[in-house]
């Protein structure tokens, strides 16, 4: 049933999305309050129809509504997941501004004495390396991809994209230690 539903809804069925999003509300709020953040829900909920909308029905082993929802439950987590990542990233984060006057001209003191260049200008990675090499390793560290998606969005096995990204470690390994 679930699978229908959703092949309905892939195909522009409005009712049957409102049903779907209407059957999986309660594990988007629940996720969207741990997220905390005021548009959290809106994000995830934008998420979920992007993901129905997007998701290859003959792919899925399990027809069943069981092995359907157990997907898009997992999904739903992975997204909540690097949601969580992000917010972890906005805690860390001091807005100067918000500091008292004493403590700004600090900061801005020694942040102008500070040379913070990011570590792949600094060692020329972009140049080293080729475009899709330096392309796989920013989505993965700077970006925050995983894996598994790259390997979605290129066509590629995640051990392929796996490999590659562990291939490109040691090149980077390698050009640390002939500094």
């Amino acid at each position: 049933m679930l699978y229908e539903t959703i092949d309905r809804a892939q195909n522009g069925d409005k009712e049957a999305m409102q049903k779907l999003v209407d059957q999986f509300t309660p594990l988007m709020r629940n996720r969207a309050n741990k997220l905390g953040y005021e548009d959290a829900y809106e994000n995830i909920r934008l998420y979920f129809i992007e993901l129905i909308y997007f998701m290859k029905l003959e792919k899925i082993r399990l027809k069943e509504d069981g092995g359907i929802t157990s997907y898009i439950n997992a999904s739903v987590d992975n997204f909540y997941n690097k949601e969580m990542k992000k917010r972890d990233k906005w805690k860390k984060e001091i807005v100067i501004s918000a500091l008292p006057a004493e403590q700004e001209y600090y900061v801005e003191k020694k942040m102008s004495k500070e040379d913070k260049a990011d570590i792949f200008m600094e060692l020329n990675i972009a140049e080293k390396l080729a475009p899709y090499e330096y392309k796989i390793i920013y989505m993965i560290y700077i970006e925050g991809y995983s894996v598994a998606e790259i390997a979605r969005g290129a066509n590629k096995t995640r051990q392929a994209v796996n490999q590659l990204k562990k291939r490109v470690l040691k090149k980077i390994k390698d050009m640390m230690f002939t500094f």
